[in-house]
């Protein structure tokens, strides 16, 4: 896995490209930790990634309830997700609504349709 860091004044950007293997699991969670302490918004790009291990899915779901925690969504998934979308239907992680109560705001980073 390649894990390319690009901090802005509003947001560190996390571009992820290759296999996404459990081995390096510890890349992306040390840049989520990094990122969750600055006070912008988390944006992670996943469109060049290849075969995610299913340990990456409540790695995303944590560091995207921290981010709720601490004040609106602060994590962004952006552009095509097609290999979270492989990981989450292989490992049984569909939902059609999100985990924390809401008003009409998205609350889980892999309901479909959804707004985040």
């Amino acid at each position: 896995m390649r894990l390319r860091v690009k901090r802005t004044k509003t947001a560190t950007h996390l571009y992820v490209s290759g296999e996404m293997p459990l081995e390096q699991i510890h890349k992306l969670k040390k840049a989520l930790e990094d990122s969750m302490e600055s006070s912008g918004t988390t944006v992670i790009s996943m469109e060049k990634a290849t075969n995610m291990h299913f340990s990456y899915l409540p790695l995303l779901c944590s560091a995207h309830k921290t981010s709720l925690g601490k004040g609106g969504n602060r994590l962004v998934l952006k552009g095509e997700t097609e290999v979270l979308d492989k990981a989450l239907k292989s490992a049984g992680f569909s939902r059609s609504r999100g985990c924390i109560p809401s008003s009409g705001k998205k609350t889980c980073l892999w309901v479909e349709n959804s707004d985040a």
